[in-house]
């Protein structure tokens, strides 16, 4: 069951998720992701309590990253907990996969990932 946790009284405001994160909740996940960005400027990703990820939310949430780029906003992740740093690993995500320099300096996905033939 997914659920969350909006806090913007702070800054950056925290978007706290637990439970999955896939591709049969997406259509939940960008609502949330687009509501909290439409309320705020700077937003922190808490997905410490966040079950099984897939690559459908990896990929809503590198679009929600670059959408809040363009708009002069900031979405980070506070941390990448095992699952969801095993998900990053198995999709081949890194700042590598940024094909535009202008991305790859501000990637969402962490620099500790190996590039693609080398060993993790």
């Amino acid at each position: 069951m997914l659920e969350y946790r909006f806090e913007k009284s702070g800054n950056p405001a925290v978007l706290r998720f637990s439970g999955e994160l896939s591709i049969d909740k997406i259509v939940d996940l960008r609502n949330i992701l687009l509501d909290s960005l439409n309320q705020t400027e700077n937003i922190l990703i808490d997905l410490e309590k966040a079950g099984p990820v897939d690559m459908a939310f990896l990929q809503l949430l590198c679009s929600a990253h670059r959408m809040a780029l363009k708009s002069g906003k900031s979405l980070s992740v506070s941390s990448y907990p095992g699952p969801f740093m095993e998900a990053i690993k198995e999709a081949g995500l890194g700042s590598f996969t940024c094909k535009d320099a202008q991305w790859r300096s501000k990637c969402l996905w962490p620099d500790t990932l190996a590039l693609p033939g080398e060993n993790l």
